[in-house]
């Protein structure tokens, strides 16, 4: 939606739009990126923006499935810590989908209607370093929270271990050895639900393999990168023909 509003204010003001206006500017603030009134060049930037929101949302939809949620759990067992990482989780995704919403949907309205040629403009300065700021703030707030309530909820683990309740209370792996492949680096059950796993070497998680999300996640994530890495090639095969053209 913050997206679309960007959108109709670029197509009610489509004639205030000049034929060629800029969009990137140089360490020294001159504009030395510009784009035309095209499709591509006023609705590029929002197009873009909404691809991205979209490859974000969608790998976070299967990054849960099979995760224990809130409210499923007694508390202090290991599932209802991990519910509460999983919400933690989403909020901070939710948060950063919605800065880059944001980001994307004043700077693509700005640029093609009032950004010209010359300097960067006070309002762009003040928008880019204000929103900086803001989401170093952030952050920093969101974690320092994490993990003072991380430190509560292994407080409770402990008490609820001493106090022989829930069963899965104790810390530590419990999935079967027979699903750990080539000595313990990738998970493979097919009865498992859950598309992440903690993993048995180092720290954080890995996928199950036995799952067909798992494999989409992987093939996104490449794709991602071949995508940029011909975007790369791309840039460097126009600079070249600029230059021999004496662009």
């Amino acid at each position: 939606m913050i997206l679309g509003l960007s959108a109709l204010y670029l197509r009610s003001n489509w004639d205030r739009i000049p034929e060629r206006f800029p969009i990137h500017w140089g360490m020294n603030g001159q504009a030395n990126g510009w784009a035309s009134r095209s499709f591509q060049g006023v609705f590029g930037m929002l197009v873009l923006g909404a691809i991205t929101l979209s490859f974000v949302e969608s790998i976070w939809f299967l990054c849960t499935i099979g995760m224990p949620r809130r409210g499923t759990a007694a508390k202090g067992s290991r599932s209802g810590g991990l519910a509460w990482l999983a919400q933690a989780t989403r909020w901070l995704v939710l948060g950063i989908e919605y800065f880059i919403a944001t980001m994307i949907a004043v700077l693509g309205g700005y640029l093609p209607v009032h950004a010209r040629a010359g300097e960067m403009s006070p309002f762009m300065l003040i928008f880019i370093f204000g929103a900086i700021i803001l989401l170093f703030v952030s952050s920093g707030h969101f974690l320092a929270w994490v993990m003072r309530r991380t430190v509560e909820m292994r407080k409770a683990e402990k008490l609820a271990a001493a106090g022989g309740s829930p069963s899965d209370a104790p810390q530590g792996d419990r999935t079967e050895d027979k699903y750990w492949k080539c000595g313990g680096t990738f998970y493979y059950n097919p009865d498992d639900p859950a598309i992440w796993v903690e993993k048995r070497m180092g720290i954080g998680w890995t996928t199950n393999m036995a799952r067909p999300a798992a494999w989409v996640i992987l093939g996104a994530f490449l794709l991602l990168a071949l995508l940029f890495f011909a975007g790369d090639a791309v840039d460097c095969g126009v600079g070249k023909v600029n230059v021999a053209r004496g662009d």
